[in-house]
């Protein structure tokens, strides 16, 4: 026969290694996601910064300098009296 003690004994180490082990699947499925996160944050801001500096124009990139561009067709829009449209009455042209 085995002891009442004994028995408990074995009862709790058998659950304390059960818990263990659970917390320690969960700890690496959570660490796991945290590094899936961080890592594709990383990609996503590295897209960013290189959107960025296409925008900008800033040498090593081609077809760079949209920002330059933009402001310089807007300027010649603006010189030109176009931009920003004048509302018309029933959308047609003054042509």
């Amino acid at each position: 026969m085995v002891e009442p003690y004994t028995a408990a004994a074995w009862a709790v180490s058998v659950s304390s290694m059960l818990v263990v082990g659970i917390t320690g699947w969960v700890g690496r499925r959570v660490v796991g996601y945290v590094e899936e996160t961080r890592n594709e944050a990383q990609a996503a801001h590295e897209t960013a910064e290189k959107a960025v500096r296409v925008l900008r124009g800033e040498e090593g990139i081609d077809d760079a300098g949209l920002v330059e561009d933009v402001r310089s067709h807007r300027r010649a829009l603006v010189d030109e009296g176009i931009y920003p449209p004048k509302a018309t009455d029933g959308g047609e042209s003054d042509a």
